[in-house]
C-alpha cells in the first residue's frame, strides 16, 4: 500500500484533548496551519525532542527535510535528513510511545537512531524534492485538511534561509497530495528504512 493512491481510513480520535504544554520553541509560522493543527503538530514534535526547522532557517548554511507521520492508531514517527556542506546527509529518525490520535501527557521519545546518507542518496532525494515543485505547494489543502480517521503527513524544508511546510490528510491521488505522501515514504521507507508494514502506511 505504498501507492499514492493507497488511503486506509480508521475510527475516529479526539485528537486535541490533553495535549502537553508546549515550551517557547517556535515550529511554524503562525499561519502555516489551522490552529488545532498547528498546536497537534508542534507538541508532537517537541516530545519527539526535534528541533525548529523554522529557527533553523535564520542560519543560510543550513540545509534540512523533516517528515512528520501521524497516524491515528500507531506511534508517533519523525524522519529529518540533514545536508551537510559536502553533500553528504545524516539522517535521523525518532519514534515515539502511544497512539498519534490519542495525544496524553505521559507522552515521550522511545527511539533516536542515526544514519549517514551518501552524497548520491541526499542528492537524488533533493532532485526529488524539486521535481515535485515542493516549494510552491500549498501550506494546506483546503479541499481535506481534516479528517476523522487516517494520518496526518507534514513535510518540511529549510534551505538558503528559506522554509517550507506542508500538510496533508491521509494524501490521496491528487496532485498537491500525492506529493506529500511521495516525498515522506522516500524520507521515511527509502531513506530512514523505518520497518512500517504495509497496513500501517495510510
Amino acid at each position: 500500500m505504498n501507492s499514492c493512491g493507497s488511503r486506509i481510513l480508521y475510527a475516529v480520535a479526539v485528537l486535541f484533548v490533553a495535549l502537553p504544554a508546549i515550551q517557547a520553541q517556535v515550529y511554524f509560522p503562525d499561519d502555516a496551519f489551522p490552529p488545532t493543527l498547528q498546536r497537534w503538530f508542534s507538541s508532537e514534535l517537541h516530545i519527539l525532542e526535534e528541533p525548529s526547522l523554522l529557527e533553523s532557517s535564520n542560519d543560510t548554511a543550513v540545509e534540512s527535510y523533516r517528515f512528520l507521520w501521524l497516524r491515528t492508531f500507531n506511534q508517533p514517527i519523525a524522519v529529518r535528513l540533514d545536508i551537510k556542506a559536502d553533500g553528504t546527509g545524516v539522517i535521523t529518525t525518532k519514534v515515539g510511545n502511544g497512539e498519534s490520535g490519542f495525544p496524553y501527557s505521559t507522552k515521550a521519545l522511545l527511539t533516536n537512531v542515526t544514519r549517514s546518507v551518501s552524497r548520491d542518496e541526499a542528492k537524488s532525494f533533493v532532485k526529488r524534492v524539486d521535481e515535485w515543485q515542493f516549494w510552491l505547494l500549498p501550506a494546506v489543502d483546503y479541499e481535506d485538511h481534516e479528517g476523522l480517521d487516517g494520518s496526518a503527513w507534514v513535510i518540511e524544508a529549510v534551505k538558503a534561509g528559506r522554509y517550507h511546510a506542508a500538510y496533508r490528510w491521509s494524501p490521496d491521488n491528487r496532485a498537491t497530495a500525492c506529493a506529500v505522501h511521495d516525498l515522506g515514504l522516500a524520507l521515511a521507507l527509502q531513506l530512514a528504512k523505518v520497518d512500517v508494514p504495509n497496513k500501517e502506511v495510510y
